[in-house]
C-alpha cells in the first residue's frame, strides 16, 4: 500500500515543527483580526505534538482481505482545527436530493419505488474513497458554495466568530494537504487525497461526492446487476411487478457471532444485542413474511451464542410498551399527590409543575430509602422535613403515587392561590382535610 507512490511518499525528517509554526501563524492571524475569540485561539493553538501513527483494518468482506489505512489524529497539531472545520463544514452535507439518511429512510422510501419494465438495478462504490478525494476540487467547492450561501454568516452569529471564506479554505486547505504519519519507525506523506481518522475528512469525501464530475478520473465504480442492491445493512429486492421491498443484508462473511450469553457482561447489555436486532427488523423488512423469518434467523443465532428463550420474549413486550410521555406544563397553583392510603397532599407553588414534583419526589424517596430499621425510622420521625410529604411517608411508611399528581387549579395571582387552595383543602372529607392541614402547616 505505502509504494504506491501517487499517494503516499517517504519523508526524510519529521515535520512536525514546521506545520506547528504554520499553524499557528494562522490561528494567531484569526486572533489578532479578534476572527475568533481568545478562548476559542487557545482551543485551536497546538500543543499536543505527537506525529499521527497508521494503522490499517482487514476488509474481510472483500476478496483477498484489503487492508483499510487509518490515521489516529489525537493528540496532534491539527486535530483540533479538523474537529473546528468538522462543525463549520457539517451544514454543507445531506442536501443533495439523491441524499440518504439511513438504511431506515432507504427502506421507508423504497416502498414507494416502482421499477419500470427494462430498467435495471444498479448500485455504485466507490473505491477507496478518502485517498481518491481531490483536495483541490473539495477547496474549490467548499469556497464556491461558503460565498454563495449564508450558513457559515449563521455559524459566526452563534458561536462569536467573524470568520471569511477565505479563513476558512484557508485553515481547511492547511489541514488536508499536511497529511503526514509514522509506520514502523519511518514517516510518511500523504500525496494525494484525504485521511481516514481525520475529523474533517468524511466531510471532504461526501463534499467530492455529492458534487461528483464525469472527469474525476480518481473515482472508479463498482456495479452489481442481479434484482438484489446491497446498501449498508439493507437488501434491496426487485419484485415481478417492479415494486420493491426490503430486507436484512448480511455480508457473506457474516458469523452471526454476537456477545455471549454466559460472558462476563452486565445484562442490559446482553439484552441490548437482542433489542438491536429486533429494532433492525422491524425498521428495515418491510413485509410481515419477512418479519417472521428473520426474527426467526434471530432466534436462531441468539439460540447458539446461549441466549434463552425469554431473552427475546422480554425484549419484545418492553419494546412494545409506549415510552411515556411527560406532560409539560408552565405555571401552577396546586399539586395532588396520593400513595397507597386514600389521603391526598394539597400544596400551592408558584413554580413549574415538574419542577415541584421533582422537589417532593427527590427529597421523600432519599429519606424513605435510608430507613431501614425502626430505630432510624423513630429519629428521623423527630426530624422536621422541607416537605409536608416527605413526613407523611416517613411516619406511615407508604409509597407515593407520583404518576397519578395533577393540576388541580391554575392562577397567576398568589393571593388567589392561596384562596383556592384553602377550598380546595376543605372540599376533602373530614380526615383527609385534617391530614391536609397538618401537612400544610409543616411547610
Amino acid at each position: 500500500m505505502l509504494s504506491d507512490t501517487k499517494t503516499y511518499g517517504e519523508l526524510t525528517s519529521d515535520p512536525t515543527q514546521k506545520y506547528k509554526r504554520t499553524l499557528v501563524a494562522i490561528v494567531s492571524i484569526f486572533s489578532d483580526e479578534e476572527k475568533i475569540s481568545k478562548a476559542k485561539y487557545k482551543q485551536l493553538y497546538p500543543t499536543a505534538e505527537n506525529v499521527p501513527r497508521l494503522y490499517c483494518t482487514p476488509k474481510i468482506h472483500k476478496p483477498n482481505a484489503p487492508l483499510r489505512p487509518i490515521v489516529d489524529y489525537t493528540s496532534t497539531i491539527g486535530y483540533a482545527s479538523s474537529k473546528c472545520l468538522a462543525d463549520i463544514l457539517a451544514p454543507m452535507v445531506g442536501n443533495s436530493s439523491h441524499h440518504v439518511l439511513n438504511s431506515k429512510a432507504l427502506a421507508e422510501e423504497s416502498v414507494e419505488v416502482v421499477i419500470e419494465e427494462g430498467d435495471i438495478l444498479n448500485s455504485h462504490d466507490v473505491v477507496s474513497l478518502f485517498t481518491c478525494t481531490p483536495i483541490n476540487r473539495v477547496l474549490d467547492i467548499v469556497k464556491e458554495r461558503l460565498k454563495k450561501e449564508r450558513w457559515l454568516k449563521e455559524y459566526n452569529k452563534s458561536s462569536g466568530f467573524n470568520l471569511a471564506t477565505e479563513d476558512v479554505v484557508e485553515l481547511l486547505e492547511f489541514i488536508l494537504s499536511t497529511t503526514y504519519f509514522t509506520f514502523r519507525g519511518k514517516i510518511y506523506r500523504q500525496r494525494f487525497g484525504a485521511a481516514m481518522g481525520s475529523p474533517v475528512s468524511p466531510l471532504a469525501a461526501n463534499i467530492i461526492m455529492e458534487h461528483l464530475e464525469n472527469d474525476t478520473d480518481s473515482i472508479k465504480f463498482e456495479k452489481e446487476k442481479d434484482g438484489k442492491i446491497p446498501f449498508l445493512d439493507t437488501l434491496i429486492v426487485r419484485r415481478e411487478d417492479g415494486s420493491v421491498k426490503s430486507l436484512v443484508y448480511r455480508k457473506a462473511t457474516h458469523t452471526g457471532q454476537y456477545l455471549n450469553f454466559k460472558s462476563h457482561h452486565p445484562l442490559h447489555q446482553k439484552l441490548g444485542v437482542v433489542r438491536t436486532l429486533l429494532d433492525r427488523k422491524n425498521k428495515l423488512v418491510t413485509e410481515d413474511q419477512d418479519k417472521v423469518e428473520e426474527e426467526k434467523h434471530i432466534k436462531d443465532a441468539l439460540q447458539k451464542r446461549g441466549y434463552p428463550a425469554w431473552s427475546v420474549e422480554k425484549v419484545k413486550n418492553q419494546m412494545a410498551k409506549p415510552k411515556p410521555v411527560k406532560e409539560r406544563t408552565k405555571k401552577s397553583d396546586s399539586t395532588k399527590s396520593k400513595g397507597n392510603c386514600d389521603l391526598s397532599y394539597i400544596g400551592e407553588t408558584g413554580r413549574k409543575f415538574g419542577k415541584r414534583l421533582d422537589e417532593h419526589k427527590t427529597e421523600a424517596e432519599k429519606i424513605g430509602d435510608n430507613i431501614k430499621t425502626r430505630a432510624t425510622r423513630k429519629a428521623s420521625q423527630s426530624v422536621v422535613h422541607k416537605s409536608a410529604i416527605t413526613g407523611h411517608v416517613v411516619e406511615n411508611n407508604h409509597v407515593i403515587d407520583w404518576e397519578k399528581a395533577r393540576i388541580v387549579g391554575k392562577g397567576s395571582n398568589r393571593y388567589k392561590r392561596w384562596i383556592k387552595e384553602a377550598i380546595t383543602i376543605a372540599g376533602q372529607h373530614h380526615e383527609q382535610r385534617r391530614v391536609a392541614i397538618q401537612l400544610k402547616s409543616r411547610i
